[in-house]
This record gives C-alpha cells, structure tokens and sequence, in this order.
C-alpha cells in the first residue's frame, strides 16, 4: 500500500503525461490550447494554428480607400454627338471591403468633334466657337457638381453602414467574452474537480496507512502485555520461597528464645536449690560459688549476646516484614494495573472490532438504517460487570449526506440501573457534511432487538429514541427514565423473548426523522 505512485497528471488538450511540470505551467506553453480569434470572429482554434487563421480571417482589417474615379480618354468613342448626349459609365464597383453598393458617378464620353470641329467649322463665326466653349464649360460644371452630390451619398451611406457594423460589433462581442467566460469557468470547474479528486484519493490512501499504523501499535501493546504477565508469573515462585525462608528464620528464632528461656529458668532453679542446700556450707563452696559466678558472667555473657542475636533477628525479621509487606502493596498495585490492562485491551478489542465493522459498513450500510451484530455477547456481559465496559457501533448517517451518528450500549447499565439494565442511545459525532446542515438537530428512530427463534411470529422489542444536539461530538447528559434521548431494556427481557441465539444479540436502529428544534427560526 505504501509503495502505490500516484497517478501523474495529463493535460486536457494535448493528452501529454506531464512528468517535470505543472498544469498552470504547462497551460501557458501548450500549442493545443483553445484561444478565441483576435479580430472576434467567434472563431476557436488552438494556439499553434493561431497565424494561420489570422491570415483566413474574414474579419482581417485592411485598408479601406475610396476608389480613383478614373478617366477614361482612351477608351473614349469618337463619334459625333450633340454635347447634350451624356453616357454614364460605372465609376466605382462594390466595395470589396464591406460590400456596400457605391452608385454610379457620370462620367462624359465627350466624341472629339466636340473638342476639336472640323475643318469645315473652322470658318464659322467667332459667335459660334464662343458658344461652344460655354456649353462645354457648364457640362463640365454640371458633371463635377454631380460628382460631388454622389460623393456625399455614397459618405453618407459608408457612414451608416459603419455605424450597422459598429452596433453589430457591440451586440456580437458580449456574446463572444459570455462564452469565453463560460469556457474558462468550465476550465476552471475541470482543474479544481481533477484537485479534490486527487486530494479524495490521497485522503484515503492516508487512511488506510493510518489504520495499518494503528493495527502495528496494538499489536506492539498487546504483546507487551504478553511480556508483562509473563514476568509477573516468572517472579511469582521467587516471592512464595521468599515468604517461605521468612517463616522458617521466625521459627527457628522462636526456637533459640524458647531454648535459653528454658536455660535462665533451669539456672535460677539450680542456684536456688543450691543456696538452699548448701547454706550451712557456705564457706567451704565459695571456691565453687566463684566458680559459679564466674559460669554465670560467662552466660550472662553469652545471654548478651544471644540477646545481640535476638535483636539482630528481629530487626532482620523487621525489615523482611517491611520488604514482604512493601512487596505484598507492589503486587497489588501490579495486581490493579493488571486489572486495568485487561479492562483496556479488551476495550482496544471491541474498538478494533468497531473499526473492522465500520469499514465493513461503509459498503453495506444504508443511510438511515443499521443492523449490528453483536457476538460474544456472555463474555462482554460479564466484562461489563466487571470493568464497565461500554460497547459502540459502526458509524452510519441519517440519511444521505446528513448527520453522522453512532449507537452506544452500557450493557450492565449504570448508576443506579447497574446490574439490571441495558441502557443505550444515539451519539451525535462531527460529520464531513456538519456545514451543510441545520444546528441544533432532533434525530428521531427506533431501536430494535431482533427475535432470533420465531421467524413466521417474531415477537421483536422495539423501543423509541431521539436525540437533541447543539453540534457534533457532544457529551451525553445523565440518563432519566422519562427522557426519550435512552431507552431502558432489562436484563430479563434479553433472554425472556429469544432474543440471544448462539450468544450473538442483533439490534437495528432505523432513523425515522431528523430536523431543527421547534424553537429554531428557519430564513
């Protein structure tokens, strides 16, 4: 598990696996990338393409002059006309640019006997010459005023068909930046969708590491626990022989008291006896009373030290008393923390248990709906006894995406329903989807416990619960009898109605409704 890669990255346009470089980074080089057209055509093409349809673009700009109004002398017809008759020829075609019709500028084809008479009018009067040179100047005139008037219509008309376009322009370029918007949102909606993909995957791939970690140390723990009970057994024969030794070293100073007691008691007899017996005498048995006194130095001599002895054996026996008891409160204490050990591996037990069946109940449970199967259920009876053992189901939600909730189970009860109560109810924990939902919450449902033996009339023990919470992960309050927040089932209910088959009990909590307080004021 630990040695999985992650998956690298590819870009959406290109499909290049990028192995040295970032999306943002490789975004801003890539020749695949969708960019409108400069000239707003309401064209897409990709980056590298770019010149190439700027150089198609219909809306390229170019450069817009008017056309030469041409003379066209050499074409002329040379043919006798009256100066009145004026042809029109197409002085300006269509304007290649922006397609406006330009209408037709007069343009005289003027015959050259106009310009030039002929020899047999070259003896006319000065009169007549004069009055062709004045018609000649007034149709020039007249042409050039025409001229001039069609110029301003065709300004005019160049005019408003660049204000159409202007306006064409104004309505076609939100349109264009809307969709460009829309596409770079959507970009963005891809990048940050790919993100917390990645960053989901990673969560679990942590957690799944996590729980691996967590296995190794309760392995570690209880095998110390293994180490430490061993030990204890492994001293526990040193501690009996040295209660043993103990008593055989009392016995045997009991023993040497007794002895010299009884020596003392038989020698003031004997001295008694003898002064008695031996009044009269007195002076012939000084030699042997000197002898005796000097027999009575010497045990008194040795009574001092056997006194010494005495004295050093008890405070021998003192301090093996003060070590036995101070070894007596270490096995108690030893005893105590043993106690607890056990209390406390067989709560990682059941936790380990809860962890396996609520990663087994991500896929098999239904928001709202949970069956828990508890097994062993003569033995965590008999540890809830005797350590206060408080059992917790898998995690599931109220519905989809709504509060995360868990069941807790005080099987022997507690306070004053200890020893003849079950007692259970809903904690609220912090969920992934707390922001979204209303606080405080009222979680209402039923807990069932489920009839193992009659499956055609099962007689079922369903009891309601609710709970009320400010926010996730709240601390309980104290159980009523009243309060619909626990539900109480006796112990005799349990095996009175076939509930415990093969020692495995099954309840199911179905939640029914889930809302704000009454007293919460909705927007």
């Amino acid at each position: 598990m630990n040695g999985t890669r992650l998956q690298k990255p590819t870009c959406y346009f290109c499909n290049k696996v990028l192995e040295n470089e970032t999306e943002e980074g490789h975004l801003t080089t890539c020749g695949s990338v969708l960019e409108p057209c400069e000239f707003k055509c309401g064209a897409y093409c990709q980056r590298k393409m770019r010149d190439k349809h700027l150089k198609e673009c219909t809306n390229r700009p170019q450069t817009q002059t008017l056309p030469r109004i041409t003379k066209q002398h050499k074409n002329m017809q040379f043919e006798h006309v009256p100066i009145q008759n004026v042809q029109y020829q197409s002085a300006f075609q269509k304007n290649p640019i922006q397609n406006v019709p330009i209408q037709n500028f007069p343009v005289q084809n003027i015959s050259p006997q106009n310009y030039y008479p002929t020899t047999s009018r070259i003896d006319s009067t000065p009169q007549k010459t004069i009055s062709i040179d004045v018609l000649k100047l007034q149709t020039k005139l007249g042409s050039i005023e025409g001229q001039l008037i069609q110029t301003q219509k065709n300004l005019e008309a160049l005019k408003l068909r660049q204000d159409k376009l202007s306006a064409m322009q104004t309505t076609i370029n939100p349109q264009i930046s809307s969709q460009l918007e829309n596409l770079s949102y959507q970009n963005h909606n891809f990048v940050e969708w790919r993100k917390t993909m990645d960053s989901d995957v990673n969560n679990l791939k942590y957690d799944l590491v996590q729980s691996d970690r967590l296995k190794l140390d309760l392995n570690k723990k209880i095998k110390m626990l293994e180490d430490k009970l061993s030990l204890f057994n492994s001293l526990m024969p040193e501690i009996n022989s040295f209660k043993e030794n103990v008593m055989k070293e009392q016995i045997i100073s009991n023993e040497v008291i007794r002895e010299v007691k009884s020596k003392l008691e038989k020698l003031e007899d004997f001295h008694a006896h003898e002064n008695a017996a031996i009044g009269g005498l007195w002076d012939d048995q000084r030699k042997r009373l000197e002898e005796i006194k000097g027999d009575v130095v010497g045990c008194s001599k040795n009574i001092e030290e056997q006194k010494l002895k005495y004295s050093t054996v008890v405070f021998d026996l003192r301090a093996i008393t003060q070590i036995a008891t101070e070894n007596a409160e270490k096995v108690e204490i030893q005893e105590k923390e043993l106690i607890s050990i056990r209390k406390n591996l067989t709560q990682l037990k059941l936790d380990m248990e809860i962890l396996e069946d609520t990663q087994i109940s991500r896929f098999f449970t239904k928001p709202g709906h949970l069956i828990w199967k508890m097994n062993e259920f003569k033995m965590k009876m008999e540890s809830a006894k005797s350590t206060d053992l408080v059992l917790r189901s898998p995690i599931f939600y109220t519905h989809e995406y709504g509060y995360k909730i868990r069941l807790i189970v005080y099987l022997n009860g507690i306070k004053k329903w200890k020893g003849r109560h079950m007692i259970a109810c809903i904690h609220v924990l912090k969920g992934e989807y707390d922001l979204m939902l209303p606080w405080p919450c009222l979680i209402e449902g039923n807990v069932t416990i489920r009839d193992l033996y009659d499956y055609s009339d099962p007689r079922h023990t369903t009891k309601f619960i609710s709970a009320k919470r400010e926010h996730g992960d709240e601390v309980n309050d104290d159980p009523q009898e009243s309060s619909t927040q626990y539900i109480f089932i006796p112990h005799t209910t349990l095996t009175k109605y076939n509930h415990i088959r093969d020692d495995t009990l099954f309840l199911e909590v179905k939640i029914g409704r889930y809302m704000k307080h009454q007293d919460e004021t909705s927007l």
